[in-house]
């Protein structure tokens, strides 16, 4: 099965998992411009949020999961790629969670930086969607003992895997991740993978790209009644 959209380290890393190495790509396949900054050193980037002890919350009623430690680093990193043009239309960045609370709690901080052209959603949002730089927020963390199924499930981890064209970063509290997945669970695969072929980067790396007091920030996020996010 041939695919013209996906680089060639995103098209390996889901087709060891997903594919059985079937998926073979175009030489045209991949990202979208010439050149990028010297952050995006490699098409598969995890980012390890575990030194900064992130904790995630969860919105009553809904059980939907939040992380606003995680939601502010990424609006560094996406502050980092408009100041190095590399948003330029909605084709270029998109950020997914499996959670709809950290998808609206994302929104309101990418509205507040009038980014409009980053579309943000859970995983069901971005199905038949692509683009050049998908971020994908796992959310899970220090404060609740259970980690989501979405986790072990084939069809929602392929979808949020396979949307980028060029670039695919993962955030994660990656030993948390490790403890609480299942042994068998398809994102343990995935983090391994990412490991190995890919270049991971702490958090402190993340926050310097747009260094302002991350403990402000996330404290200016913290929800003011429990129907926020």
């Amino acid at each position: 099965q041939t695919q013209y959209r996906i680089v060639k380290e995103i098209r390996n890393l889901i087709n060891n998992s997903y594919y059985y190495g079937d998926l073979i790509s175009n030489d045209s396949a991949g990202a979208t411009y010439d050149d990028y900054p010297d952050f995006l050193n490699n098409p598969l980037i995890l980012i390890d949020t575990q030194e900064f002890t992130p904790f995630c919350n969860v919105k009553p009623r809904t059980n939907s999961k939040y992380n606003i430690l995680h939601a502010v680093a990424i609006r560094n990193l996406i502050r980092y790629l408009a100041e190095k043009e590399m948003i330029k239309s909605s084709k270029d960045v998109g950020y997914i969670t499996p959670y709809n609370a950290q998808a609206k709690l994302m929104r309101n901080i990418l509205d507040k930086e009038n980014m409009k052209n980053v579309e943000c959603g859970t995983v069901h949002r971005f199905q038949g969607n692509e683009k050049d730089i998908i971020i994908f927020d796992t959310v899970e963390s220090y404060g609740l003992p259970y980690i989501g199924q979405q986790f072990n499930d084939f069809k929602t981890m392929n979808v949020a895997l396979s949307r980028s064209k060029g670039f695919l970063i993962v955030v994660g509290n990656i030993e948390f991740l490790e403890k609480k997945l299942n042994a068998d669970a398809l994102m343990r695969d995935i983090l391994l993978d990412m490991t190995n072929n890919g270049t991971t980067k702490n958090l402190a790396e993340i926050v310097e790209l747009s260094p302002e007091s991350l403990a402000k920030d996330v404290k200016e996020y913290q929800p003011k009644s429990s129907v926020d996010y």
